[in-house]
């Protein structure tokens, strides 16, 4: 057992709720003594959400041993995804970009080749990846968001010999790679065909429906929060936007008995629709999403 995963979550809306949490936490650092387990003290983390004014004076730290309280103090990692309390991927995305940024200084330090195949190698190696770590959890919805995570891919891609006369959308298709923005969209789809074929857990409760005109399609769930921003976070979750782009998908990706075969319908049908991400003095018609192309028309959505 692992302390890292081990977590304690609740909603608080009274005393009465915030006595329960502190029952909680003590059972935990009580089984854990009883189990001559040693949980060191400085690396809890509190994590508290809400901005309705009767919830603030519930926002108290919590005692984990005499002496030593759990404070919260902003932004919580949790296995390599940094979550802030007001449920914004900010921190994350500025600390991922950062090590991106670095890595991909690093390559182009170190390797004095410029062509497309060594450097495209070298990128999805060693800098790509951090950018694409767990994005389905905080995939951001955010166009300024989008625009600096793409700004990574954007800088390297220039320096690939033959690419220095093109922008950024046309060395896409010249590189033949996806941007970033599109890329987690697709791996999304693809995580919910997994979910659909029960190769990964399915902790959300999705369910699913088959539908005659557009095949395979799960139940999206709709924010009913008071909150306007509570709905907005909501409807860009992976529980709700993820839905919309597997439904989205033509039947035939849906249908398929392999990974690997829905992986190459899905790219057959990802060529149709343009790729233009949210770039800084680029002019879009969109941004860039799936949805908004279908919805807009720049592509017509497969049926049955």
């Amino acid at each position: 057992m692992f302390a890292d995963d081990t977590k304690l979550q609740m909603t608080v809306r009274n005393e009465e709720d915030r006595t329960l949490m502190k029952q909680d936490l003590e059972s935990v650092v009580n089984w854990a003594t009883e189990n001559s387990m040693e949980l060191n003290d400085t690396k809890f983390q509190l994590l508290q959400h809400g901005k309705a004014p009767q919830l603030e004076q519930l926002k108290k730290p919590y005692s984990v041993s005499p002496g030593v309280e759990v404070v919260c103090d902003g932004s919580v990692r949790d296995l390599g995804v940094i979550v802030d309390p007001g449920l914004t991927w900010k921190p994350h995305i500025t600390e991922i970009v950062k090590r991106a940024t670095t890595m991909a200084s690093w390559v182009l330090r170190v390797f004095r080749t410029r062509n497309s195949e060594h450097l495209l190698t070298l990128y999805k190696t060693y800098v790509r990846s951090h950018l694409e770590y767990c994005s389905p959890a905080w995939s951001p919805y955010l166009v300024g968001e989008i625009s600096t995570i793409e700004a990574v891919q954007r800088s390297f891609t220039a320096k690939i010999s033959g690419m220095e006369s093109q922008n950024y959308w046309e060395r896409l298709k010249s590189l033949k790679i996806y941007s970033l923005q599109r890329r987690r969209e697709r791996y999304k789809i693809l995580y919910m065909w997994k979910i659909a074929n029960n190769l990964v857990p399915n902790p959300f409760g999705i369910t699913f429906r088959h539908s005659p005109r557009h095949g395979l399609q799960a139940e999206r769930w709709i924010g009913k929060a008071k909150l306007a921003s509570v709905n907005t976070i909501i409807h860009n979750s992976f529980t709700s936007s993820a839905v919309g782009l597997f439904n989205a998908a033509p039947p035939n990706v849906k249908e398929q008995p392999t990974i690997e075969k829905a992986k190459a319908e899905l790219d057959r049908f990802l060529t149709t629709i343009p790729d233009e991400p949210p770039t800084r003095n680029y002019m879009t018609s969109n941004n860039n999403s799936i949805l908004d192309s279908l919805r807009q028309g720049t592509v017509k959505r497969p049926i049955a």
